[in-house]
C-alpha cells in the first residue's frame, strides 16, 4: 500500500474458511427460513408476508456480514460465492420443508376427508365396492399384463415410460397392490372391505402401516421434490385474497404468475445477503494487524465547505489529504452543501481510511442527499492526530455570519 492511496481488498482469504462460511450461511439461512414459513403459515394478510420477506432478507444480509468478518474474508468474488452456495442449500432446505409442511396440511388433511376407497384411483377403478368374486379379480389381475387390460381407453392418461412398464408387469404389479392390499388374497381381500369404510389417512398408516414421509424422507430425494413442487404449482396455494393456501377464498394463484412470485422471492431473500456480503468484504482490513479497521462516523464531529472546483478538490486530496483542513468549519455553522467525514482506524493508527462526502440539505424534508467524493483514501497518523484535535471547530471560520437554518 503507497501513501495517499486508496484501500484495494488484498483478496485473502482461508479455504477453511470459506467452507466454514458456506455451512455458517446455510444453517442460518435454514434458521431464517424456518421462521419466515413458520410466519407465513400463521399470517394470512400477503402484504404482511411481503413485509417478512424483506425483513428476513435484511436479516441475511446482516448475518452474511457478520460471517464475513468472522473468516476474514477479504476476497469479494470468493465472498459472495461461498454465500450464494450457502444461501442455495439453505433455500433447498426451505423448499423441502415448505413441501413437508403442504403435505402435513393438506395432503394428510384430503387424506381424513375420504374413505381408502375413493381416494385410491386404483382401487375404485380395479374393484367393485359391492362384489362377491374378489377371487375372481385377484387371480386376474396377477395374471394379466397391465397394458393388456389399459390399451384399448386408457393408456392417453399414462405417460410413455408408464406404458414401457405396463407391458412388462401385470396389473397387480403395476399398481402396487401387494402394498396397498396385501400379498396373498386372504389378506387382500380383507384390506379391501377395510377401504369402504376407513378414511384413507387411517387405513394407510395405521391399518397398512406404511411409513410416513418426514422432513429428512423429502430432503433426501431432490427429484420428488421436484415433483410435489411442479405439483403445487400447477394446483395452486394462495389467492390475491390470502398469503397462504386457501380452497375457497377466491382463485388461487398458480402456473406461470406463481413461478414469477416465487422467483421474486428468490431475488428478493437473496439480494440483501449478497449486497452484505459485498458491503462487508469491501471494508478496509489491515493485513499487518491481521484484523478489520474499526470504523470511526466522524459525519456529527465535523463540517467542510464545499470547494467551487470538485475535480480539482479530489485531485489535490489524492496529492495530500491535508487539503480537507483548508474547507473546515465549525459544525453549527450552516450551510446548504457541506462535506463530512467518516473513517476506518487501524488499532496502531498508522493506517487509516478517508471518506469524504457531500451532502446537500433536501428542502422538502430538510434531510441531507448524499454523495461520495473520496472514498477509503489512505492517512496516516499524523492526518489523524491533527484531525481529532480540530474536532467541531475551524478557527479560521470563527467570525462567519451564522444563518439560521
Amino acid at each position: 500500500m503507497g501513501e495517499h492511496k486508496h484501500y484495494k481488498e488484498s483478496g485473502k482469504f482461508s479455504p477453511v474458511g470459506a467452507v466454514l462460511m458456506v455451512l455458517a450461511t446455510a444453517v442460518c439461512g435454514g434458521l431464517l427460513f424456518w421462521l419466515y414459513l413458520l410466519f407465513e403459515g400463521w399470517c394470512t394478510i400477503i402484504y404482511l408476508n411481503v413485509i417478512a420477506a424483506i425483513a428476513v432478507s435484511c436479516a441475511l444480509g446482516f448475518v452474511g456480514g457478520k460471517i464475513v468478518r468472522a473468516f476474514k474474508m477479504r476476497n469479494t468474488v470468493v465472498a459472495v460465492a461461498c454465500a450464494v452456495v450457502g444461501f442455495l442449500l439453505a433455500s433447498y432446505f426451505k423448499w423441502a420443508l415448505y413441501d413437508y409442511n403442504d403435505l402435513k396440511k393438506y395432503g394428510y388433511e384430503l387424506m381424513g376427508e375420504y374413505t381408502a376407497y375413493d381416494y385410491y384411483d386404483e382401487l375404485n377403478m380395479l374393484f367393485d365396492e359391492n362384489t362377491d368374486g374378489f377371487g375372481d379379480y385377484y387371480d386376474f389381475y396377477h395374471q394379466t399384463k397391465a397394458y393388456d387390460l389399459f390399451s384399448n381407453d386408457s393408456t392417453g392418461d399414462f405417460t410413455d415410460e408408464d406404458i414401457a412398464t405396463m407391458q412388462k408387469k401385470s396389473v397387480w404389479q403395476f399398481f402396487e397392490l401387494d402394498k396397498l392390499l396385501g400379498k396373498d388374497k386372504k389378506s387382500a381381500q380383507k384390506s379391501l372391505e377395510k377401504s369402504y369404510t376407513m378414511n384413507a389417512y387411517d387405513y394407510t398408516y395405521d391399518f397398512r402401516k406404511y411409513d410416513k414421509t418426514g422432513l429428512f424422507d423429502i430432503i433426501a430425494h431432490p427429484s420428488d421434490l421436484w415433483n410435489d413442487i411442479k405439483s403445487i404449482n400447477k394446483e395452486g396455494r394462495w389467492s390475491y385474497k390470502s398469503s397462504h393456501s386457501s380452497r375457497d377464498n377466491g382463485s388461487l394463484v398458480n402456473g406461470t404468475i406463481l413461478w414469477i412470485v416465487w422467483g421474486s422471492e428468490f431475488i428478493l431473500l437473496l439480494a440483501f445477503l449478497v449486497g452484505g456480503v459485498r458491503i462487508k468484504s469491501k471494508e478496509p482490513f489491515i493485513e499487518s494487524e491481521d484484523d478489520w479497521a474499526e470504523y470511526k462516523n466522524l459525519k456529527d464531529a465535523y463540517k467542510f465547505m464545499v470547494p467551487e472546483d470538485i475535480k480539482s478538490f479530489k485531485v489535490s486530496m489524492e496529492q495530500s489529504p491535508y487539503t480537507l483542513f483548508d474547507y473546515q468549519t465549525a459544525v453549527t455553522q450552516f450551510l446548504p452543501t457541506y462535506m463530512v467525514i467518516d473513517c476506518y482506524v487501524s488499532k496502531s493508527g498508522n493506517e487509516n481510511y478517508l471518506t469524504v462526502y457531500q451532502q446537500t440539505i433536501n428542502p422538502k424534508n430538510k434531510n441531507p442527499d448524499t454523495k461520495v467524493l473520496v472514498k477509503n483514501l489512505f492517512v496516516d497518523g499524523d492526518f489523524m492526530n491533527r484531525l481529532y484535535s480540530l474536532a467541531n471547530f475551524a478557527p479560521q471560520m470563527q467570525d462567519v455570519q451564522q444563518t439560521p437554518q
